[in-house]
């Protein structure tokens, strides 16, 4: 039994379900009153029907209430039709009984059972005829136990009886397969089989009508079966069975007419019929809703199939900057788009029918081919073995020239799985890898530059190294020479002689500090890749670097002020070149702010960050020339007009060293108002 597998909680509106349930009554008292005489069995009894048709239209959750209101109802009617009150109270519980039984068995518990598929309509048949039997079974029992009837003849009797009510009556009540459209294409013939099936059923079963007619029923239900929705089958075997059994009741129709048969063999006659329509026409309406469904689906399939190839086709003619190419399953080409077409400078009917091989560079064919190959299968070898689908091809235009082409090379597989054909889509990237090839030679060329003057950069820091320390040897003797002549060592001498002697002196430290910034700059920006790391607390910078700057201090009239915290500040860095940062930044501030001024020295830290600030209140800075302050050689004017002597690369040195750990350094300064260097290095 088809049964969905999730289904919205059955409703039925509280009026539907009190009318069911009162027709249950009525027609347990119209059945019970048209029994056969001198029996207590019913000629049929679709109260079952009904009743388990009302079941099955509620959740489960109200079952119970619903099955102990039709016990008494279904004792009412068999009390009220003329039966016994004690035999009515067990007729009561064994139709409650039986209406249980069966919308169980059928799958009423899980969801509303279905009317839809061969399966559902064996299920049916099955669970009614087993129902119908086992109610006759216990009928027969009680009859046996509380009257004088012949039990077996109820047995049967009953039997036949219920299992055509279920038949007949439950499909109602089961869900069908719509059938939308179908009446409107159809309904003459609907109304034809209507009226016809009508008009014969009620002729062939007319009262005084004895003619064994039956037959001609059959095919006119079997018609129905094929034209009408199987929804309004179900009701037109229901208003026949009710009609036939009706008019059967008043001696009318074939089984009405013959006295050589006894009352309850008529009446098992009928429900035979009544089983035989349902048997026969229902299983075929099921046929007949399932292939009209399946017809439809394959046209809407086929729809869909027609307009998806319509699109692909469209979509792969617009795709005029791809070359698309098809073939079947030995690489015979196919289909070739517009993009191809323009590609290879050849027309599709010139393509169709070639092998793909054929516009493939021979050349490179054979350099890619692998012994025991084909062409075939080198070109569709990223297919086969799983490597990169895009490849570099060279394929030959119709005018003989070549165009290099990425290729993506995919299989079309068939029904079977076994390949239906191949797809080449290309794109030509003649001009991108010439640029590519362009850009690579550009590159090798640049990277033969940089490591030239990378080798260039080396040289020149061994020669400024190498001619520094040559300098220094004989620049040192000199200045020891110097002082040696300034203390008289070499003989007395004259004031001019002395003036002189300390000139030379002077100019000789100068030379020196030029030739020891050299030096440092050199050894900085070869260490630059080669900071030696290790935790530094730059309190202790501070302190070691100001107690170097203490003999720049003494003649001058300044004040200094330092601002560490109390707590440790510790950067990753080398700790002699971070003193050299701050005792050129303090030497910078001292020789160029006047006497009286002051210095500030400030030290502060916050998570990830150092900050080292350096103050003066000196001739300050031009705006103008700030932007070149750490190039090298470079002085300010306002440096160079106070008559300071320096070299132009202490800050530059700066620069060097921060940056070698990862920090930055910054300056702010006004013109006779002073300068701040702001230094920033990451905390460890």
């Amino acid at each position: 039994m088809t049964t969905p597998t999730a289904e919205a909680p059955r409703r039925v509106p509280v009026a539907a379900a009190a009318g069911l349930l009162g027709l249950v009554f009525v027609l347990g008292v119209v059945s019970v009153r048209f029994a056969v005489p001198g029996t207590e069995v019913a000629a049929w009894w679709p109260a079952s029907g009904v009743g388990a048709g009302l079941l099955l239209l509620h959740d489960r959750r109200h079952w119970p209430l619903l099955l102990g209101l039709l016990v008494p109802l279904s004792a009412a009617a068999n009390a009220v039709g003329g039966r016994p009150v004690p035999l009515s109270l067990v007729y009561g519980v064994v139709n409650a009984a039986e209406v249980l039984v069966f919308c169980v068995a059928l799958g009423g518990l899980r969801a509303r059972p279905s009317l839809v598929t061969g399966e559902d309509f064996r299920r049916l048949l099955v669970v009614g005829l087993a129902t119908g039997l086992g109610i006759g079974a216990v009928a027969g029992v009680v009859v046996a136990v509380m009257t004088d009837g012949d039990p077996w003849s109820t047995a049967r009797s009953v039997a036949a009886s219920h299992s055509a009510a279920l038949l007949a009556v439950v499909p109602v009540f089961l869900r069908s397969t719509p059938a939308p459209g179908l009446l409107e294409r159809r309904s003459a013939a609907v109304v034809a089989q209507l009226a016809l099936t009508a008009a014969l059923s009620a002729v062939v079963f007319a009262p005084g009508q004895e003619l064994p007619l039956t037959f001609l029923v059959v095919p006119l239900v079997v018609w129905g079966a094929a034209v009408l929705p199987v929804r309004w089958l179900t009701w037109q075997i229901l208003v026949i069975s009710t009609g036939v059994t009706l008019m059967t009741a008043e001696a009318g129709g074939p089984f009405g007419a013959p006295e050589s048969i006894d009352a309850q063999a008529r009446g098992a006659m009928v429900q035979l019929f009544i089983v035989t329509m349902a048997v026969v026409a229902l299983p075929l309406a099921i046929a007949v809703q399932q292939r009209r469904t399946a017809l439809e689906e394959a046209r809407a399939a086929a729809s869909a199939l027609r307009r998806e190839r319509e699109l692909t086709s469209a979509v792969l003619d617009s795709a005029t900057g791809t070359a698309i190419i098809g073939t079947d399953p030995e690489g015979v080409v196919t289909y070739v788009n517009p993009g191809a077409e323009d590609l290879l400078g050849r027309p599709a009917a010139a393509l169709v029918g070639s092998p793909l091989t054929s516009i493939y560079d021979p050349e490179a064919l054979r350099a890619r081919r692998e012994p025991g190959v084909s062409d075939l299968g080198t070109v569709m070898r990223s297919v086969v073995d799983g490597s990169p689908g895009r490849q570099d091809w060279c394929w030959v235009r119709g005018d003989g020239s070549q165009v290099t082409v990425s290729v993506a090379t995919t299989v079309l597989q068939g029904d079977d799985a076994a390949p239906a054909g191949y797809l080449a889509v290309a794109h030509d990237v003649s001009e991108r890898r010439a640029a590519e090839r362009t850009l690579r030679a550009a590159l090798d060329r640049e990277q033969l530059a940089v490591e030239r003057l990378e080798e260039l950069d080396r040289e020149k820091s061994e020669f400024v190294s190498s001619v520094s320390h040559e300098l220094r040897t004989p620049m040192t003797s000199v200045l020891g020479f110097t002082q040696l002549l300034g203390t008289g060592a070499g003989g007395p001498l004259t004031d001019r002689q002395r003036d002189m002697v300390a000139r030379i002196d002077r100019s000789g430290h100068r030379l020196l500090g030029l030739i020891e910034n050299i030096l440092s700059l050199s050894r900085v920006e070869s260490a630059r890749d080669e900071v030696t790391v290790e935790p530094c607390d730059l309190r202790e910078v501070v302190a070691a670097a100001l107690s170097e700057t203490e003999a720049l201090l003494a003649s001058r009239d300044l004040t200094l002020r330092t601002d560490v915290p109390d707590e440790p500040v510790v950067v990753n860095g080398e700790r002699d070149q971070l003193e050299r940062v701050l005792m050129n930044l303090v030497s910078n501030a001292v020789k160029f702010t006047g006497d009286g001024g002051s210095v500030d020295v400030t030290l502060t830290g916050s998570p990830g960050t150092a900050v080292l600030r350096v103050s003066d209140t000196g001739v300050g800075i031009p705006a103008s020339e700030q932007e070149r302050l750490f190039e090298s050689f470079f002085r300010a004017s306002t440096a160079v007009s106070t008559g300071v002597q320096g070299t132009g690369l202490g800050l530059t040195i700066v620069r060097t060293i921060v940056e070698g750990h990862g920090g930055t350094v910054d300056v702010t300064s006004e013109e006779g108002r002073g300068t701040t260097f702001e230094v920033r290095l990451p905390t460890a």
